[in-house]
Parts: C-alpha cells; sequence; structure tokens
C-alpha cells in the first residue's frame, strides 16, 4: 500500500470516528426520576429531568407546561419533557395514573320503627347494597352513630363491617359506615339509617260507670276509656274485656255497653279491663292490664205483710 492510499485510509478513520463521536455526545441522555407513577386521587408526586440542562420544557394532560427541570404533578396522564445542553436535545416521556376516587359503597337507608329494645341489621353487603370501591382497595370500615339523628357523628369501636347490627338503642338514633382507605389517608361516607324508636305502650285509663264500683243486682254497670300513650301510630290496638265471674273468663267488651248484674252478688264480681297492645313492631312490649271491679250487693228479701 502506497503511502497516498494509507494516509486516506486514515483521513476516513477519524472523519468516521468524528461523525460517531458527533452523534454520542450530540444526544444528552434523558430521563425521568422521582416521585411515583402511581398516585391517590387528589394528591400529588414530585418528577425530575436530567440535572445540567441549558432548558427543560415539560407537557402534559390538560395543557401542563413547565420550564424547569423539577415538576409537581397530579393529574393523569403522559408527561414529556425536552431537554437541551450544548451538544444537543432529547427528550423522553413518564405516565403518571391515578387510583380512582373512593367510594363509600351503599347500605340500606330505609326508615326502621321500633320500640325500645327493638333494632335490626343494617345490610351493606348483598346486592342493591355493597362495599366501598376506588381508591386503593384497602379499607376499614368504621359505623357510625348520631343520637337523636342531630349533632355529631360518634365512632363505634370494633365494628370493621360492611353490614351492621346496632345495639338495641334507647332514643332515635341514625347510622352509617365510614370507609377509610388506609393507603390514602381519604375517608367516604354512606347515607345514614334511622332508627326511629317510640316508648312502650301505656294501656288506657277506664271510666266506671257507677264511679263508686258499689251496686244492687240489678243495677248495670258499664265503662268507657281515655287516653293511653306508646308505641308508634298505627302500630297498635286497644283490647277491652269484661268478666261476670270474678275474672274466672272474659269476654270482649264493646265501650259504653252495659253488663247486667241481675242474679248475681259477690266482691269483685263484675269487672272490666284494657291492655294496649303493638301490633308488628320489633321490640315493643304490651301496656299492663288495667281493670276495674264492681262488687254486687243482692236485692234484700222481704216477707209479705197480710192484713184481714
Amino acid at each position: 500500500m502506497s503511502l497516498r492510499e494509507l494516509g486516506i485510509k486514515l483521513l476516513l478513520v477519524h472523519c468516521c470516528w468524528l461523525i460517531i463521536g458527533r452523534i454520542i455526545i450530540g444526544q444528552p441522555a434523558c430521563f425521568i426520576t422521582g416521585g411515583s407513577d402511581l398516585i391517590c386521587d387528589g394528591s400529588s408526586t414530585g418528577w425530575s429531568a436530567p440535572d445540567g440542562m441549558e432548558s427543560w420544557y415539560w407537557t402534559g394532560p390538560g395543557g401542563f407546561e413547565a420550564f424547569t427541570r423539577d415538576i409537581i404533578v397530579s393529574q393523569a396522564g403522559i408527561y414529556t419533557v425536552i431537554i437541551i445542553d450544548l451538544n444537543g436535545t432529547n427528550s423522553c416521556s413518564r405516565e403518571l395514573t391515578l387510583y380512582p376516587e373512593l367510594s363509600p359503597g351503599s347500605i340500606n337507608t330505609a326508615l326502621r320503627q321500633f320500640c325500645v329494645g327493638g333494632t335490626a341489621a343494617i345490610g351493606g353487603a348483598s346486592s342493591p347494597y355493597g362495599p366501598a370501591t376506588g381508591g386503593s382497595g384497602s379499607y376499614y370500615y368504621t359505623w357510625q352513630l348520631q343520637d337523636g339523628c342531630t349533632g355529631d357523628w360518634i365512632d363505634i369501636p370494633a365494628t370493621n363491617l360492611t353490614s351492621y347490627t346496632p345495639a338495641a338503642p334507647m332514643v332515635t338514633t341514625c347510622y352509617r359506615r365510614k370507609v377509610t382507605d388506609t393507603e390514602c389517608s381519604t375517608e367516604a361516607f354512606t347515607g345514614f339509617k334511622k332508627f326511629e324508636i317510640f316508648e312502650d305502650p301505656v294501656s288506657q285509663t277506664i271510666i266506671p260507670l257507677p264511679a263508686n264500683l258499689v251496686v244492687c243486682a240489678g243495677i248495670p254497670v258499664s265503662a268507657t276509656f281515655t287516653g293511653g300513650s306508646g308505641g308508634f301510630p298505627g302500630g297498635t290496638t286497644d283490647i277491652y274485656e269484661y268478666s261476670i265471674n270474678s275474672g274466672a273468663s272474659w269476654s270482649d267488651y264493646t265501650p259504653g255497653e252495659n253488663i247486667s248484674t241481675t242474679g248475681m252478688s259477690g266482691t269483685g264480681v263484675v269487672r272490666v279491663r284494657t291492655r294496649r297492645i303493638s301490633i308488628g313492631v320489633n321490640g315493643c312490649n304490651w301496656g299492663s292490664y288495667v281493670t276495674v271491679t264492681w262488687s254486687v250487693n243482692p236485692v234484700p228479701v222481704t216477707s209479705a205483710i197480710f192484713h184481714n
């Protein structure tokens, strides 16, 4: 090989290395570091482009733009940064994903009515009701109550359940389910369930006639009724009964109806009683019997006197 040919080959090798070097050096390495690719709804994360650049230009969802090395992002989508240094330009991208918004699910919110001592399960697991959705999927449930359905909500301990059966409340009380996303530290609340509580039934007062409760045989007796309370409207009925054998047996009585005492005698032989009872209401006791009694005195036996 002549010196001329050798010189040409060396020149070509030198030029190639210059071109390769220019390509390698001219494109700065692009990467996005820091933060997270997956965040909770309503939160944000910080990302960084390479240091030492002449400039940075970020674009992203919703018209996002930034001209700094570091950015704070909160909207889901793909973010791209263009970097420029003295040797050239490059770009790279990173996608941000958000957990969906936390939903508390739903519970049965239909009104329930009870007397003191009544309760029932509050459905929250089976269709059409259900557990929480969205968020990170790491849930903790806490049932809450509100005395009188007003004021502050109070956590009920150890109630990490989708459905719940409360202890029988003494007063009208509302309940709801709180769900906490343990990873995202967010909370959501269902609608509320109202337990309307009524006092147990109280039986009516009896107004006897005659009021002195002592009659002579043959004089009828009767009774009317007033007052009474408790139970919920439409959920009670009053029972009226009478006895003419000192309470050994009882028959239905119509208020105000006369009861014959003909041929009777004895203490407390005629009786009338009433009781207010609940019909189909969870937890309601029945009112106590209220009774009045009459004593019946026999008609005196007189002898006939004959005059001649």
